[in-house]
């Protein structure tokens, strides 16, 4: 797939995916409470379509390699340098709070360390599989900071646009989220939500078709959001 086909002409590049999802299932003491650890690194290189992760040295750090590729465009911002490359592990334990591991984290790449790692309890959302092959689909990496202003309003509103675009065509799949808890390289953001469309294609039909949607999106982050940004790209693997 070339990479200029990932982002689209459309000037509405809201992703439709609110924020919330680890906050609601957090509160309620469910999935994010006892699982793994999510981990993802943000990298920003010369040369991002030439890195390749060792799966050995993956597999040594207690992790298990979920998904990595490439970015190609941003939508909002958070403070740092648009990154060009990710990397997202399960692993069994926390990376950032041990410094070997920290320092083993760097090795997963050759000569190539992570500007910005993220981590915390990671959850998969029921029906994450969606259709096709993980190399077509469009990757949409979300991660925001709540204000906090009214909890309660943020899961109604979350649910409102759940509901009202769970049977629409082209919807996107939410695969996982994780609860941030420590962060390298900007300050700790509340969560990651991990969303894909099939196919870029799908994508832009699904924004192009639901004007409400996005308005109901940009309503959520502007009532709900201090600062967020979606980072797109696709998935090698």
């Amino acid at each position: 797939m070339d990479m200029k086909s990932i982002i689209q002409k459309s000037t509405k590049l809201a992703f439709a995916l609110a924020g919330g999802l680890g906050l609601a299932l957090t509160s309620s003491g469910g999935a994010l409470a006892d699982g793994p650890f999510g981990v993802l690194g943000l990298y920003n290189v010369e040369n991002p379509e030439v890195v390749r992760f060792d799966d050995e040295n993956v597999a040594s750090l207690g992790c298990e390699l979920r998904r990595e590729g490439m970015i190609a465009g941003a939508q909002g911002g958070i403070g740092i340098d648009q990154p060009n490359r990710f990397v997202l592990l399960t692993c069994d334990s926390s990376i950032l709070s041990d410094t070997g591991r920290r320092a083993k984290f760097n090795t997963l790449a050759e000569n190539t360390i992570a500007d910005v790692v993220l981590e915390g309890p990671i959850a998969d959302m029921p029906g994450a599989s969606g259709g096709g092959e993980i190399t077509d689909r469009q990757y949409i990496l979300k991660i925001s900071y709540y204000n906090n202003r009214d909890i309660d309003g943020r899961a109604r509103a979350l649910a409102d646009i759940d509901v009202f675009t769970s049977a629409l065509p082209d919807r996107y799949i939410v695969e996982s989220f994780i609860g941030v808890n420590h962060a390298s390289g900007m300050a700790t953001p509340d969560e990651i939500v991990v969303i894909y469309y099939d196919s870029p294609e799908q994508g832009e039909r699904f924004r192009q078709n639901n004007d409400e949607v996005l308005d109901m999106v940009g309503e959520f982050n502007g009532d709900h959001l201090d600062e967020f940004v979606y980072f797109v790209g696709k998935a090698n693997r």
